[in-house]
């Protein structure tokens, strides 16, 4: 009976876990629970492959990439994520009061990191920006153009207008 409700006690990590191959799940809980980088993780949830070494870390990081952008790896971490942080006794409110705290008592290069942290946290700093164009270089040349030439001829209908 006592099984019976441990089993029915699942946890979002549990369901979440279940829809991943063994590999994604193994690769996951590596580097979630075991605190492993990307390439060991990799490794120690069995994938392999083959060449020299840099090629091979060069491979199993594209492996990685590809769990990463599979929704269901994605959904696990995230129950992963919330359940570490649960079982921790953490969360985004804990952790910046004592990046506060560190910042405002720590040594000074303590104060820099934990001021770096909370501003990332805060999302002060852009990482990465992605700018797109929808006009082509070329395009946005000619109405540039366009509209200094529609100036122009304004202003000299104007002057033609003052003359006469």
């Amino acid at each position: 009976m006592i099984e019976k409700e441990e089993k029915q006690k699942k946890t979002k990590a549990d369901i979440a876990g279940e829809r991943l191959t063994a590999k994604q799940k193994a690769f996951v809980d590596n580097l979630l629970y075991n605190n492993k980088d990307i390439v060991t993780a990799m490794e120690a949830a069995g994938y392999e492959v083959t060449g020299e070494e840099n090629v091979r870390r060069s491979n199993l990081r594209m492996l990685a990439r590809s769990n990463f952008a599979s929704e269901k790896v994605r959904e696990y971490m995230d129950a992963v994520r919330e359940e570490l942080s649960e079982s921790l006794g953490t969360d985004k409110l804990y952790v910046m009061r004592k990046l506060k705290e560190l910042a405002e008592f720590g040594n000074e290069s303590t104060q820099l990191r934990a001021l770096e942290n909370i501003g990332k946290i805060l999302g002060l700093y852009v990482e990465k920006q992605e700018v797109s164009v929808s006009d082509s270089p070329a395009q946005i040349a000619r109405d540039a153009f366009k509209k200094r030439m529609k100036l122009f001829v304004s202003e000299e209908s104007e002057d033609n207008e003052e003359t006469a």
